[in-house]
């Protein structure tokens, strides 16, 4: 996801990212005051500078040992670890 992608994008609140997807660029959910949860996946292995700048009630979802889990504790964005669900 490129540099400032959606950034001041009010219009969105949530969002899923696809495993196809392995980086967030630089400020690229900046501004978006109305994103509340974000789904990141293990695709991906870095997150810019300010990706999130201005997202106050942001949620990450992330596995536990993630880079976005990693990044989330880096910069104090609540967490939610996601657990893996296999069938036998």
């Amino acid at each position: 996801i490129g540099k400032s992608a959606f950034k001041n994008c009010s219009s969105l609140t949530t969002i899923t990212i696809p495993d196809s997807v392995t980086s967030i660029g630089d400020g690229a959910f900046s501004g978006c005051e109305n994103l509340t949860a974000i789904t990141i996946p293990d695709s991906v292995t870095s997150i810019g500078d300010y990706a999130f700048e201005e997202c106050t009630n942001l949620t990450i979802h992330a596995h536990a040992g993630s880079y976005a889990e990693e990044y989330a504790k880096e910069n104090e964005i609540i967490l939610l670890v996601m657990r893996s669900i296999f069938s036998v």
